[in-house]
This record gives C-alpha cells, structure tokens and sequence, in this order.
C-alpha cells in the first residue's frame, strides 16, 4: 500500500472518529439543556382519571414555551447520528425521540380542546368526548410507549384471550373450587405467604441479577378499604394481601407474591433505585414496563419452583385471562365506543361467574382509559425479547444475563425493549 492511500485511510479514520466525537458531545449538551428545560416548563403528569389528567393539562398556562421547545429539540435531535452514539446515548436518543413525538400530539390534542370550549367534566366516556378516540391513542402510547395499532393491539388481546383459556381447559379442574383453599385464618394466610417468599428469595440468585440490598419484603394485611377490589397490592416495600368480607383464596399465594414482591415489583423497584441513571431518565416511569415487568415474573414461577398445585396455576391464569380481556376491552370501550351491555357479552363469553369483575373493571377502563394495557403490552414484548434471546443463544441462554440486560436500562416505552437484545 503507497503513501498516499496509508495517509488517505487515516485521514477517513480521524474524520470518522472525529465526527463520533462531536455528535457524542453535541447529544449529551442537548441532554443537560433538556433536563433543565423539562423541569422549568412543569408538565403536568399523567393521571389515572382521564378527567383529572385533561383538566390538568388544559389549566397549564405554558403550552405555547411546550410546543417551542419541542420542535426545537426535534430539529436538533435530527442533525445528531443516531449511529455515532455509545449505547447508553443511543437509549436516551431514542426516549427523547418518543418524548418529542408524544407531548407534540399532546399540544396539538390541548389546542383542539380549548379551540372547541370543551368541557371535560360533561363527558363521563372518552370515546363520547370530541377528539375522545384520538386522546385515546394518546394515552395508549403515553401509558405503555407501544407502536402496535389500536386494531392490532385488540387483535393481540383476542389472541390472548383464547390461548389462555386453553391453558386452563388443559388443567381438567372443576369449576368449584375446594372449600379448602378458602380461610380468614389470618395466621393460616401469612404462613402460607411466608413459605412461598422463602420459596421465591432462595430462587431469586439464578434467575436475576444482584445488587447491593435488597430491603425485606413484610407482609401485612391491608386495611385500605379502597383496595379491597384486588386480592393483595404493594406499597413501601409491604405486600399487603386483603381479607374484608369475603374469605382470602390460598390459591393466590404464588402469582401475587412474584407480580407484587420478588421478582416483580418489590424486586423491580429496589433494583432501580439502586442502579445509576441519568438525571435526564430520572424525570420518566413508563408504566408498560413497570407492570409488564411484574405480570412478565408470573410466567417464571413453574421454573423457580411454585405453581405445584394445579389450583395455584388456575389462580395465575384465571387472572391472566383477565387482563387480556380487558385488553380487547379497553380498547373497544374507548375507541369503539362499545356499550357496557357489549362489553358484558364479550367478558361473559370468556369469563364465567364473574359478572361483578367484570361491572367494576368496565367502570375502571372508563374512568382510567388505558391504563390496563400497560400488564400485557409489557409482559407482550419482554416474552418476545425472551423467546429471540432463547432461540439465539441456545444452551448458552442464561436467565440473569436476559434480566440483567432488561433492567439495566431502566424503565422505557415498551416499543424499544427489543432493541436492547442483538437482532
């Protein structure tokens, strides 16, 4: 090789890595000067009550400074090669990008609004309310940061629907459950829940990745009335598991200890305070990933040793089947605009002896449309990232190294957890 092309050869390298350099450094100024910005303009959070959320948004007085300040940073954002960034650059590019896209239909929703004088509080129905079907694509993408269609989003719920019923017609169990399974003998409960968590913590070093501490997990019976709709929630590294009227179902035990403690929520949380995160992802939680994480854990119990009883696998599916037929659901209740009659034909059509489920979860998509997609559009892409990553690595596949790579990143729209696995 002459000179001339030796010196040509380096001449392209340094360019290359030169203009690695700066598109590096212009990023992580545009960054800082994003981090400031978004907390200056103070905007408002999302909220379960779609009401409360519109209204919110419509009282912000800054909406003008909002919408310049993303189209500046969009024009920006597109002079920066995405290809020249490291890795950990490349992730923030890609949630400001979503961030950009999704406040920008925001604006433009919230100008809609207040051009037409529409009063939020009259309509008790997203899809009733003017531009309802498109607020609602708006919360679909702002809850779970998905890029299926509506359309494809309940076909995907159908699809559910149907494999899950399957999975518990296998089962062959009557539909009465033994009275066995049911008690108010609260040290009967906590028993049964203390054994299943030191079942699941002596599992937890196989299957996820270790960090400094993790605190105890207590369990606690709840008392908040207003939670009594669910079997057991989490709050403050508690898991509070709810006894009122009706007698606690030990059947339960096992998916609500992995959803809300460890692996799931418990484990998920204290994981994420614990690693470092920009200040920049600091200020977003997308819920997608939150509790699709937590419903994702579910599917590991048989391999970290629970679900023995066929019962505790019935107890797993039948709430599973649930979310996913609130996943078609919301979405024809908000976007459709289906009747709650229509809505109770189709729940009864795959759900039986369940009616008074089925009146409340209608009521709570209403009130809080799309929320409920965030478990199975979550759980929906981590099990597909699991499966690729399976069937690449073959006998090599380790589940803390797929974990670790999963959570490693923080919380994200859900549409990019694909993109932190080798395609």
């Amino acid at each position: 090789m002459n000179k001339a092309k030796i010196l040509l050869i380096t001449l392209l390298f340094s360019t290359a890595l030169s203009a690695q350099s700066n598109d590096r450094s212009r990023f992580d100024n545009l960054i800082q000067n994003v981090n400031k910005e978004l907390i200056a303009l103070d905007i408002p959070a999302v909220s379960l009550d779609y009401k409360a959320y519109l209204t919110s948004l419509l009282q912000s007085s800054n909406s003008a400074a909002q919408k310049q300040f993303f189209l500046e940073t969009r024009s920006k954002l597109q002079k920066i090669d995405l290809d020249q960034l490291n890795e950990s650059q490349q992730m923030e590019f890609k949630i400001l990008q979503f961030e950009i896209e999704n406040n920008l239909s925001r604006l433009e929703l919230i100008d809609l609004l207040r051009k037409e004088k529409v009063d939020v509080e009259k309509y008790n129905e997203l899809s009733k309310m003017p531009n309802g079907p498109k607020w609602y694509g708006y919360l679909v993408t702002k809850w779970t940061g998905t890029d299926l269609s509506l359309e494809e989003i309940m076909d995907f719920g159908l699809v559910e629907v149907e494999r899950i019923s399957n999975e518990i017609q296998k089962l062959n169990l009557p539909e009465s459950k033994p009275d066995r399974y049911y008690t108010k003998d609260t040290q009967l409960i906590e028993a049964k829940l203390q054994a299943k968590k030191a079942q699941l913590d002596s599992q937890i070093p196989n299957f996820f990745p270790e960090f400094k501490s993790i605190p105890t997990l207590n369990i606690v019976r709840g008392t908040n009335s207003r939670m009594a709709q669910a079997p057991g929630y989490y709050s403050n590294n508690t898991f509070y598991y709810n006894l009122f009227d009706e007698p606690f179902d030990l059947s339960e035990t096992d998916w609500l200890l992995i959803h809300e403690g460890s692996p799931g929520h418990h484990f998920e949380v204290t994981y994420h305070d614990q690693i470092p995160v920009s200040a920049f992802r600091n200020q977003f939680q997308y819920m997608g990933f939150i509790e699709g994480w937590a419903a994702y854990t579910e599917n590991l119990g048989w391999e970290m040793g629970l679900y023995t009883d066929p019962y505790e696998a019935l107890a797993k599916w039948n709430w599973d089947l649930i979310r996913s037929a609130r996943v078609y659901l919301d979405v024809a209740l908000n976007y459709k605009g289906w009747s709650d009659e229509q809505a109770m034909e189709f729940w009864r059509k795959y759900i039986h002896g369940k009616d008074e489920i089925g009146l409340r979860e209608i009521a709570r998509m209403k009130r809080w449309p799309a929320q409920v997609l965030a478990y199975k559009l979550g759980e929906y892409q981590m099990l597909a990232a699991l499966k690729k990553e399976q069937a690449r690595l073959g006998e090599n596949f380790e589940y803390k190294a797929f974990h670790t790579q999963l959570l490693n990143s923080g919380t994200m729209p859900v549409n990019l957890i694909a993109s932190l696995f080798k395609q």
